[in-house]
């Protein structure tokens, strides 16, 4: 079994310039600087994975694909878990999914992946041309760490810790309060994890942990008719978590909020076209502007859990799938990527002027939501009862 290092353990197997130490050591800064998001333990997770597979250290309960594109380092119980897929579905066809087809699909991801991100930087350094000087130069400079990533994707396949707690406490060194900042029905992230669970596997089954295995995920959407294949969704996947990057990046930097939320998840939802501005919601644009994260409106922890479910995957996506529409119209062109280059350019401006304004950081998290929101329709100039029609109109049973 690892053991778990310490840093000067880690500097002395990984060169200072490596980019998964450079992860890894950031993600800890991160932490150190106050940030309260799960992004910073995915992070320490990847980079301490990658950095052990440069360094060719990682034990015989790893295994390690190099793939056009990338590669993937998936731990046995992963494997594992998917080689009984059939019996935790509780299916007879055994070869519907095992872990030969989750390699072969590992594969397609990472090239649509890399399709999607490619697409986000271009758009990112669109957008920068359009905001004035001094304005560009802080974003640029917000994320120039980010943008000297290694652009090669790097996915590792791992048991969540529900599953094997001795690996991530021993091994990944992730302690209990960190373990609470992984929301209910994290599977995926834009770092590259991919979690698989026997335990956790749908997301009506435990309050506390709802699903945490991807692959069952995927199965459920083609159950429902969604998608055809399993390797179909994981594709879809693929154009959402490559279309995350920079700009939505800097909006949760310069708002200080959670990375779960309707503007976050909602922006990277439309931009990426993964069809989740076409889910059933049943959140008013008028709800959803003045409540995007609420605490405590509704009678019960359930019901906060559905409408926050419901605002950041659903309704979310269907507000920037409609500003999106709009904002077509109102530059007379098709071009997808000058489209969202002009919407993502009045977030970021948007954005920045809210952090600067007097009292702002000491907001709760729905407030600073709900006036980014309003803010952003005004700076676009775009009409309410427009963007209502074009909203509600993206309901599947309109």
């Amino acid at each position: 079994m690892e053991q778990l290092l310490s840093l000067e353990q880690i500097r002395s197997i990984l060169p200072t310039g490596n980019q998964f130490y450079s992860e890894y050591t950031k993600s800890l800064d991160a932490l150190q600087n106050g940030d309260k998001t799960a992004i910073p333990v995915y992070r320490m997770i990847h980079g301490l994975v990658g950095g052990f597979g440069f360094a060719d250290r990682l034990s015989n309960v790893w295994e390690t694909h190099n793939l056009v594109g990338g590669k993937v380092i998936m731990h046995k119980d992963f494997l594992a878990i998917q080689d009984d897929f059939a019996k935790l579905e509780g299916v007879e066809d055994k070869t519907i999914w095992d872990s030969k087809k989750s390699i072969a699909a590992f594969e397609k991801y990472i090239g649509v992946h890399n399709q999607y991100r490619q697409r986000h930087e271009r758009i990112f350094a669109r957008s920068l041309q359009l905001l004035p000087p001094d304005e560009a130069a802080i974003m640029k400079d917000m994320v120039k760490d980010e943008a000297n990533d290694e652009p090669k994707v790097l996915l590792v396949a791992i048991p969540f810790h529900t599953d094997n707690i001795v690996l991530w406490t021993h091994f990944f060194g992730i302690s209990n309060d960190l373990l609470a900042r992984i929301p209910k029905y994290s599977k995926i992230t834009e770092s590259g994890l991919i979690f698989a669970s026997k335990k956790h596997r749908k997301d009506d089954q435990d309050e506390n942990n709802r699903g945490h295995d991807y692959f069952s995920y995927a199965y459920r959407a083609v159950k429902s008719g969604e998608v055809s294949t399993i390797a179909d969704k994981f594709l879809l996947t693929a154009q959402h978590e490559g279309s995350h990057r920079f700009i939505d990046l800097l909006i949760i930097k310069l708002l200080n909020t959670a990375h779960t939320n309707p503007v976050y998840e909602g922006f990277i939802g439309a931009l990426s076209e993964d069809n989740r501005e076409y889910k059933t919601s049943k959140i008013k644009l008028s709800q959803l502007l003045d409540n995007p994260s609420p605490q405590s409106i509704l009678d019960t922890d359930t019901e906060l859990d559905s409408y926050r479910i419901d605002a950041n995957y659903a309704a979310g996506p269907k507000f920037f799938k409609s500003v999106y529409e709009i904002m077509k119209k109102k530059l007379n062109t098709d071009k997808l990527e000058e489209v969202w280059a002009n919407i993502s350019a009045s977030m970021l401006h948007v954005a920045l002027n809210l952090h600067k304004s007097d009292g702002f950081v000491h907001l709760d998290e729905n407030t600073k939501l709900s006036r980014f929101m309003k803010k952003l329709i005004q700076e676009m100039q775009i009409n309410n009862d427009e963007l209502d029609s074009i909203y509600e109109s993206l309901n599947p049973d309109k």
